[in-house]
């Protein structure tokens, strides 16, 4: 099979010519992509495809990474891919960007990862304080009950990540009478 991606309709429309091999029967009809014949990247019908048809589409011209929307369309459909496939995809769009574009794209990205690596910190830091508030707030009121807490057991309160445990164990202390009813045997 010969595949050929043309950013012109009238280049695409030559070479939609069949090639004659001098076989009989065996003449080579290429498959010819441009910005009229590539399905649409954003269609829901075409979503298992969606990586590869983004490529095509900004290689035939049918996305113009000169509007936003298109760039935003592109990065959405390689979000989600392995890092070889990501960087092959990554040229091939690259090299059929503008300089203007490319250093739009480049930009949207940044901002989309300081955002994700933001958020990502953000919500593991105020998770960490969460848990290091409810192990503080067990201690307190074990010593407030009189109950005197090993350093081994203090450093499992102290670790625990786990809120769910630390809420339980929190409960338990509110009533226990001893160690082993908060912590168990």
């Amino acid at each position: 099979m010969l595949l050929v991606i043309c950013l012109n309709t009238a280049t695409a429309s030559r070479c939609r010519v069949p090639i004659v091999t001098g076989h009989p029967g065996f003449d080579l009809v290429p498959l010819v992509i441009d910005s009229v014949t590539i399905p649409d990247p954003s269609s829901p019908t075409t979503a298992t495809a969606r990586p590869e048809l983004a490529v095509l589409a900004v290689l035939a011209g049918a996305l113009d990474l000169s509007q936003d929307s298109a760039r935003r369309l592109v990065l959405a459909s390689l979000a989600n891919l392995d890092e070889s496939r990501l960087a092959t995809y990554t040229v091939l769009v690259r090299s059929a960007a503008s300089e203007s574009a490319r250093q739009a794209l480049e930009d949207l990205i940044t901002t989309k990862f300081s955002d994700d690596f933001v958020d990502r910190f953000r919500a593991e830091g105020e998770a960490k304080g969460r848990a290091e508030g409810e192990a503080s707030s067990i201690l307190r009121v074990l010593a407030a009950r009189g109950l005197e807490v090993p350093d081994k057991v203090r450093e499992q309160v102290l670790s625990c990540t786990d809120i769910s445990q630390l809420e339980t164990w929190t409960v338990r202390a509110a009533t226990a009478t001893s160690l082993e009813e908060v912590f168990g045997a």
